[in-house]
């Protein structure tokens, strides 16, 4: 049997998406109109830090994305044309500052989003957030 994904703070209860994202391909599909509200947000930005990318549902084409995933669930659900992903969590991301002309994170849990949030920042240059 796989041994369980473990969280950040090394315990061995699952991350919840490799519990509830399961089918997330299947059962979700992106909204056009939010897709169009992320492409007018990111702006003229060529380079993306997805953070918490998921399936990449969201994730622009016609730009240079890379992804940030922490369920491996997630990460096996991602078309074969996604962007590169690393699994990682947002709060420990393995880029250096100001790497990125734009970090994206769409629709995390408050409490979980936070931390990952200010790292994102400073993943991205200076006005991309």
């Amino acid at each position: 049997m796989p041994a369980r994904p473990r969280r950040d703070d090394g315990s061995d209860r699952p991350r919840l998406y490799d519990v509830i994202g399961i089918d997330y391909h299947r059962l979700r599909r992106p909204d056009p109109r939010i897709a169009a509200h992320v492409g007018a947000a990111l702006g003229t930005a060529r380079s993306v830090l997805n953070v918490g990318a998921g399936a990449g549902s969201y994730e622009p084409r016609d730009r240079r994305v890379v992804a940030i995933e922490p369920s491996r669930t997630m990460i096996h659900q991602r078309p074969p044309d996604a962007a590169p992903v690393v699994q990682a969590a947002g709060t420990a991301l393995p880029v250096r500052d100001a790497v990125f002309d734009a970090a994206l994170a769409i629709a995390h849990p408050p409490p979980l989003a936070r931390p990952g949030a200010r790292r994102a920042r400073a993943g991205a240059r200076r006005g991309g957030w």
